[in-house]
């Protein structure tokens, strides 16, 4: 009788200690959601403010670097820890943001500007493949699972964060633009503090993929493992840490004796899975980044007062514009347990919707109520969000695990590859839409 009652007790423990072991993963993946786009959406929030007419070039610098940081990810990654990774991109992000708050002056030339903002671009690109691939890196599928629906609804509240304080500071309480950057850069350095608490509670924990890790990262986990005491270690863990160390030997065997096998399996999810979701992703991209930099600029006339003020309000009409994108990518990256979209295509339809419904605002001011433009760029957000955390959501789960790391970082350059097709296109469009609207270029 007390053996069973012992074994539900022990039971018990393990289901606390799970749970709080879940918490601190899904708060970390949370934080480090937030803090790693907070550069990123301050940044193109601010845009009209540091680069007046110039949103398309500050979209460019925002998205080009990042692509090339996601292309070339995983021919230097395997040589770089985690750890060293996250300062580097932590501290860039961070300084790129100072300086760029000194740049900021209208009579800055803007190629110094455009600089900062491609440093900060690259980093967060960095950080953003990095931390998806640690998301993959425990044993537990229910940890993973917890941490990339953590970090997908904390990049939302990136957005809703970065718009709305940007918001706050410049119209509310009257700051200007550098100050505002200024305030917000000394925050990004906490991803080091976050990636810290993430390793120092979780050092049973090994890399499923020991062909995009760091090997110094491996070696040093696996120490922490054979060191760590019976006593610290359930049967479950132990049995589960060894499975993944026969499955580890097993495919790194499989690489040395030859890649066939492993390019095979590669091509065979590319070709069924991966190779769709990821297209739906960029074109779904396109679209929004298409609307955000490329036409929403030039929507400022409704008829109203406020609207018919000097350029200054045309800011002030984008900063609201980028804080409702923000609020729907928040809400539905945080859904992604009440609703999950089987047909992702379906998303970008309606994404392309979107734009053929503003283009007509833009060259006709049919809309004689800013309100009804604000429901539209809510719903764009919340089509942007929901492709983004179902990709990803659908790679953690359908992908198997020695997949997972490599799965991610080609996930993700379908959102930044489209994304970075319409920073090509946003300048050219923006400069038309606002020569045709009888306005400055």
């Amino acid at each position: 009788m007390n053996d069973g009652m012992n074994g539900d007790d022990a039971n018990t423990g393990e289901t606390s200690r799970h749970g709080a072991e879940n918490s601190i993963v899904g708060m970390s993946f949370f934080l480090l959601g937030l803090l790693n786009n907070l550069s990123f959406v301050v940044t193109l929030s601010s845009a009209e403010d540091i680069a007046p007419h110039h949103a398309g070039a500050v979209l460019s610098a925002a998205i080009l670097p990042g692509i090339l940081a996601k292309l070339t990810f995983n021919l230097w990654a395997l040589n770089t820890s985690y750890f060293a990774r996250i300062i580097i991109l932590s501290i860039s992000e961070s300084a790129s943001m100072f300086v760029l708050s000194i740049l900021s002056k209208p009579s800055t030339s803007i190629a110094f500007k455009l600089a900062c903002i491609c440093v900060i671009s690259f980093a967060g690109s960095t950080g953003e493949s990095s931390y998806l691939g640690l998301a993959t890196r425990f044993l537990d599928q229910n940890k993973q699972a917890v941490a990339v629906s953590l970090w997908s609804s904390g990049t939302g509240m990136s957005g809703l964060a970065g718009a709305g304080v940007y918001v706050l500071f410049t119209q509310s309480f009257r700051l200007s633009a550098n100050t505002t950057l200024r305030i917000v850069s000394p925050f990004l350095l906490l991803q080091i503090a976050l990636y810290t608490s993430i390793q120092s509670h979780l050092v049973t924990e090994s890399s499923t993929n020991p062909t995009l890790v760091s090997t110094y990262d491996l070696d040093n986990e696996h120490a922490d493992l054979s060191e760590k005491s019976n006593d610290d270690l359930s049967r479950t863990e132990r049995t589960q840490s060894l499975e993944f160390a026969l499955e580890t030997n097993l495919h790194s065997t499989q690489e040395s004796d030859g890649n066939e096998t492993l390019e095979d399996e590669r091509r065979k999810i590319l070709r069924d899975s991966l190779l769709g979701w990821t297209f739906s992703l960029s074109i779904v991209y396109f679209m929004e980044y298409l609307l955000n930099q490329g036409v929403l600029p030039t929507i400022d006339n409704f008829g109203d007062t406020e609207s018919m003020s000097p350029k200054s309000d045309t800011s002030k009409y984008y900063a609201r514009y980028q804080l409702l994108y923000q609020l729907g990518v928040f809400i539905s990256r945080s859904s992604i347990s009440l609703l999950r979209v089987r047909n992702l295509w379906t998303l970008a339809v309606f994404q392309t919707l979107n734009v053929v419904i503003l283009l007509i605002q833009a060259t006709t001011d049919l809309v004689k109520h800013p309100w009804i433009v604000y429901g539209i760029v809510m719903w764009e957000g919340l089509l942007g969000g929901c492709a983004y955390v179902n990709v990803f959501w659908r790679i953690a789960h359908e992908i198997p695990s020695k997949h997972a790391e490599w799965s991610m970082a080609i996930g993700t350059l379908g959102e930044t590859g489209g994304a970075s097709l319409a920073a090509l296109v946003d300048s050219f469009l923006e400069c038309f839409l606002r020569k045709y609207q009888n306005k400055t270029c």
